[in-house]
């Protein structure tokens, strides 16, 4: 059985790029396939950049961004969610109670990202928000996209650019100095407004809520490290129940410490003009072989990788290879990309 026709590639997206190279069979197909079921967490992480594109706006304007970006989130949350239903079908009732529990959960983040906000990113001054920008490929036709999260001008001029990640743990801080996506928004800012990143940033939104210290039998409040507070719920705490701060002196002194960490993460590399310059000779070729594979599927190869296990490609490209009908697998459970 053949593949499903040539690919004109004519842009590339910098987020496609690590799928390509991880493997070039996985971003062949899915040109034309996608999950029939919803990944919850990547769901959930676009609710959150539409909530912090409204965020961003309104403190363009000089709003309180807190209340429109949580109605932003609801009103999306509302809106999406018989997406996720259809997606699930009969397996609905066992996801449903987990899906209301992220509109509490996207809610409450927010709540706790003004405090962290104003405290680490009082002097932001915003350029755009969730904008697309787009450049020629130097000696082809072809162009570089992607759609930035947001761009910053900083106190002393620069630019900085800000790309928004939700995520269930902290972000290894490792290789970001080779981190590919990092380079691919900086390069696309340095081609299109013609400046140099200061700063390229990941804010990691970390999936979990504060929560006020337990109470023990004995009237106080546990100091359990574990319990997930912040300094301003513990305080709120102890004062709404009339105790002395100076009984918990070292547990506040750990919170004053900790700040934010456990709920929040900036986290970035500066790149600079040789770096950008290396980038561009990489993403020449890199287009290149793209259109090559685009135009002869055969070479569209299965690269396995760590990734394998979790591919919604896995069991179809384990039936090519056998000669068995994966084209039937993809069209009972897999749904066509609409072009």
């Amino acid at each position: 059985m053949s593949d499903f026709g040539p690919v004109d590639v004519q842009e590339i997206r910098v987020t496609e790029r690590q799928s390509f190279r991880s493997c070039k069979r996985a971003w062949y197909w899915g040109k034309f396939w996608k999950s029939r079921t919803p990944h919850i967490e990547a769901w959930f992480g676009t609710g959150m950049h539409h909530a912090l594109e409204t965020w961003y706006q309104e403190r363009k304007k000089g709003n309180d961004p807190l209340k429109p970006a949580q109605a932003a989130f609801h009103a999306w949350f509302i809106r999406t969610v018989p997406e996720i239903e259809s997606g699930y079908r009969m397996m609905w009732g066992l996801m449903e109670s987990q899906i209301q529990e992220k509109l509490e959960l996207g809610l409450g983040m927010l709540e706790n990202y003004r405090s962290f906000d104003q405290i680490a990113s009082p002097e932001w001054e915003v350029v755009s928000t969730e904008e697309n920008y787009s450049t020629k490929i130097p000696k082809t036709r072809g162009r570089l996209a992607g759609r930035i999260d947001l761009i910053i001008r900083q106190p002393d001029g620069s630019i900085w650019v800000i790309d928004h990640k939700t995520r269930g743990t902290q972000p290894d801080s490792r290789n970001l100095d080779l981190d590919d996506q990092l380079t691919g928004y900086a390069y696309l800012v340095w081609k299109t407004l013609k400046v140099i990143p200061g700063n390229i940033i990941f804010n990691t939104l970390i999936r979990v809520q504060p929560s006020p210290p337990r109470q023990l039998s004995s009237g106080k409040f546990s100091v359990d490290r574990s319990q997930g507070t912040t300094l301003e719920l513990f305080l709120q705490t102890i004062r709404e129940a009339g105790q002395s701060e100076e009984d918990y002196a070292p547990f506040i002194a750990y919170l004053t410490d900790q700040g934010y960490r456990p709920f929040f993460n900036r986290i970035g590399q500066y790149r600079t003009r040789e770096e950008l310059e290396s980038f561009e000779e990489r993403l020449f070729w890199e287009y290149k072989t793209m259109r090559e594979v685009g135009r002869n599927p055969l070479s569209a190869v299965p690269e396995p990788n760590q990734f394998c296990s979790r591919c919604e490609f896995l069991a179809p490209c384990l039936m090519k290879e056998r000669g068995d009908d994966w084209i039937s697998y993809l069209d009972s459970n897999l749904d066509r990309v609409v072009s």
